[in-house]
């Protein structure tokens, strides 16, 4: 019987924001409940506005749910702000790979220094040649050489940065990925090897993956289950392939009438 890794009740997450001096409630995520099993791909779908990074940022422990549980390997998510003890025992349950790379690497550091620094946060009893052996590791796991180490990020392509923003990811040792659009702003041919690696790593490492994205293409490759979100709530969910081959919700039609197909070209309208 397989674990559950994430459990999300009935959250929701309400902003105040402030319009011509009126402060307005905004409900960016209203009910939402989902569940992902060990090993397992779940997508969340749904275009800008809809909620889905809300929710992910929730999940991450970066922002706070306004009503709702969130529990990680069976323990649910304190408040925030939480006690130092806790951060570091969330930050190993759960990693996120954000749309900019940058995000996560350090310009100043190199990737060896980026990723020592995870390691000697999340392993403090490991000695140096361990976490040296662990790097050599972690840089052969996403694709990146040794050569890598000495790198600033601004030396790396946008692929590269981003596979080492999935390695300090994986270092330290997470049972669940959050992956925030992480493969939009690559090229194509760049965005299919990182899916690739993405896919790799899920079977090598029993990595558990919560997928951000608004590309039902890349949906279709990488995960097993989705929901469709609008307006900050779920309005299908179902097994990736079912919910694409044949959507039940008009929205959810609406997105892949969206998606260019081959041989399309815009209508041209008289002036």
């Amino acid at each position: 019987m397989n674990t559950t890794i994430l459990e999300v009740g009935d959250v929701s997450k309400v902003f105040h924001v402030k319009r011509a001096g009126i402060v307005d409630d905004l409900v960016a995520v209203d009910g939402v409940s989902f569940s992902i099993e060990q090993g397992r791909c779940l997508a969340i779908v749904g275009e800008s506005g809809s909620g889905k990074s809300t929710i992910a940022r929730m999940v991450a422990g970066l922002e706070k749910p306004t009503t709702g549980t969130i529990v990680v390997g069976g323990k649910p998510r304190g408040q925030l702000p939480w006690p130092r003890a806790d951060r570091r025992t969330f930050a190993r349950q759960v990693q996120m790979v954000f749309q900019d790379p940058n995000s996560s690497l350090n310009p100043s550091q190199t990737i060896e220094d980026s990723l020592l620094e995870v390691l000697r946060f999340h392993h403090p009893e490991r000695d140096g040649s361990w976490r040296q052996k662990r790097i050599s590791e972690l840089l052969e796991q996403v694709g990146l050489h040794e050569r890598h180490r000495a790198v600033r990020p601004r030396r790396l392509s946008g692929g590269e940065k981003q596979r080492a923003a999935i390695s300090r990811a994986l270092a330290a040792e997470p049972q669940l990925l959050i992956l925030d659009e992480a493969v939009s702003a690559l090229d194509v041919s760049v965005q299919a090897l990182v899916l690739n690696l993405l896919t790799e790593l899920r079977s090598r490492l029993g990595l558990t993956y919560l997928f951000i994205s608004h590309d039902l293409g890349v949906v279709r490759q990488v995960s097993d289950d989705a929901i469709v979100m609008r307006q900050g709530v779920v309005v299908e969910r179902g097994a990736t392939q079912a919910i694409l081959d044949d959507p039940e919700h008009e929205y959810t039609r609406a997105l892949q009438d969206a998606v260019p197909r081959p041989g399309w070209k815009p209508a041209r309208r008289a002036l």
